[in-house]
């Protein structure tokens, strides 16, 4: 009863409605992407706001090309932190770096800046949108803030050579693709039921005992990031870009407050968790989480990219974060500070920028 009732539902919206392309796409190497030429308003818990992409199918100004003389570009890429679709275009990390980059200039250039972002994007997918997306847009600083790469290694069919190189395959595709292009879901969607599958989440993660991996698997991917990682900088530095990296800024704690833990819902609700059956205690969470950051931090050092340390520079707390992992207004203009003052610091930059030399 209630499944053909909602199969009715969606037919009457599909005949109901014009055919409207929706935020995003499939994509054959970056699974999904935003839309190019899209505006659609946005509506959660957070507030409601227009959500608009450029040409290119980026949240930011247009892109000329090729790039005008006088102009510093920064293009951020990564998953849903980069996208931000709960924040307004004046609150995001990357038009805040170009607002605060821009003063620092003193008008000397004028500073664009971009983002693509999709839930869960990884270093794999990154990695293709620098190569095949990016380079082509002539950034001078290309920022890296991937989505939680580290719940990828937890499923059991997790398999790195070929990940994110092809959809899922059977059944799970086949839903994927039907959940993305239902009218229903979407309306629902623009009423808040982003929010309300969110509460599900949390609701579902407190009811359930907490099932952590055996430990042999917090470390199954960290090889495997970092190999992306280090191909995206040797890409940057072949093409004249500063490659920066962000190390995840997150609420988990070994011994959670309440009050945070009431906000929790990616530790169960992901679908990379849920695929292996899991529900990650905030202390797995955590250890899962600085093993990830602590492989970039080596790494940042070892190839002399911009290592923008969010985890260690900004508190984690429900000041500066929604959830697990997505900062609020005042936590992304934390992390657009400590971008800022990575890119700042380089001497390169600092050229490029018309500022002095240190």
């Amino acid at each position: 009863g209630a499944i053909i009732l909602l199969i009715i539902a969606e037919l009457a919206l599909r005949l109901a409605e014009s055919p409207r392309p929706g935020d995003f796409v499939d994509h054959p190497f970056y699974d999904v992407v935003r839309g190019p030429s899209r505006s659609r308003v946005f509506k959660s818990a957070h507030g409601e706001h227009v959500v608009r992409t450029n040409s290119h199918g980026l949240r930011g100004p247009e892109l000329a090309l090729p790039k005008p003389r006088g102009v510093f570009r920064v293009l951020f890429v990564g998953g849903s932190v980069v996208d931000s679709q709960y924040l307004s275009d004046e609150q995001t990390i990357h038009q805040l770096v170009a607002k605060r980059l821009q003063e620092l200039s003193g008008g000397k250039v004028r500073v664009e800046a971009a983002a693509a972002g999709s839930p869960g994007t990884g270093s794999a997918i990154t990695l293709a949108q620098i190569a095949n997306r990016f380079l082509e847009l002539e950034p001078d600083v290309i920022v890296e803030l991937n989505g939680a790469d580290f719940f990828e290694w937890l499923r059991p069919d997790y398999e790195p050579t070929y990940l994110y190189l092809a959809k899922p395959a059977g059944s799970e595709g086949r839903v994927n693709d039907l959940l993305r292009s239902s009218r229903l879901l979407a309306l629902v969607r623009g009423r808040g039921g982003e929010a309300s599958f969110q509460a599900a989440a949390q609701a579902k993660r407190r009811e359930q005992p907490f099932v952590d991996p055996p430990e042999d698997l917090l470390a199954r991917g960290l090889a495997r990031a970092r190999r992306s990682f280090h191909r995206s900088a040797v890409l940057c530095r072949d093409s004249g870009i500063e490659l920066a990296v962000v190390t995840h800024l997150t609420l988990y704690k070994e011994n959670q407050p309440p009050q945070e833990d009431e906000k929790l819902w990616l530790s169960y609700g992901n679908g990379n968790v849920r695929a292996g059956g899991w529900n990650l205690s905030p202390a797995f969470a955590r250890r899962l989480v600085d093993a990830y950051n602590e492989m970039l931090r080596d790494f940042a050092r070892a190839s002399g990219t911009l290592l923008v340390d969010a985890a260690a520079g900004v508190p984690a707390n429900l000041e500066t974060l929604i959830d697990d992992v997505h900062p609020t207004a005042a936590g992304a203009a934390k992390i657009a500070e400590l971008t800022v003052q990575q890119i700042a610091g380089r001497p390169a930059l600092r050229k490029k920028l018309g500022l002095s030399p240190k």
